[in-house]
């Protein structure tokens, strides 16, 4: 066995070798479930580690799914799911972000502005949350609110000054 296979605990743990492989094949439900029914046989480290990489592949897992979500705009699904992987990683930006994407499409504004709140405490650069808030503001009818977010947005990401916003 490799090195790296030691490091990342594969042929350590049957049932986590199993989860990375329908994980790698793209079958995250079955992954999530796989994933989950891994306990640690002991309390010694490398069973930490390998319980630690199952609860990052499950909340990966449910990303995964989110995003197909949101592709197919299943907007209720995609909330669900990165509901799911936020439980696991709270402070995550970009889950935060895809979060509100879901809940703004599927016409939850405030909620979507409180996700992408969470999303740019996390990370006060992230002009793409930014954006995507004061649209949400704008359509909320928090005009000025709103116009703010967008000119932080457009500030921190010098691309999105274009006619469309100017």
């Amino acid at each position: 066995m490799s090195l790296l296979s030691k490091v990342w605990s594969l042929g350590r743990n049957e049932q986590y070798d199993r989860a990375l492989k329908l994980f790698d094949q793209g079958s995250y439900e079955d992954a999530i479930s796989a994933f989950e029914g891994i306990h640690p046989a002991s309390q010694n480290r490398k069973d930490v580690f390998t319980e630690r990489l199952s609860h990052f592949y499950i909340a990966e897992s449910y990303s995964q799914l989110g995003q197909r979500a949101l592709q197919c705009k299943q907007w209720a699904k995609a909330e669900d799911c990165y509901r799911k992987a936020l439980a696991i990683y709270p402070h995550y930006a970009d889950l935060n972000y895809n979060l509100a994407v879901a809940l703004r499409n599927g016409g939850k504004h405030s909620e979507a502005v409180d996700a992408l709140m969470m999303a740019t405490a996390i990370n006060p650069n992230y002009a793409k949350a930014y954006l995507l808030q004061g649209i949400a503001l704008y359509e909320m009818g928090e005009y000025e609110k709103g116009i703010e977010q967008v000119k932080t947005a457009l500030g921190l990401e010098p691309a999105f000054q274009n006619e469309l916003f100017l």
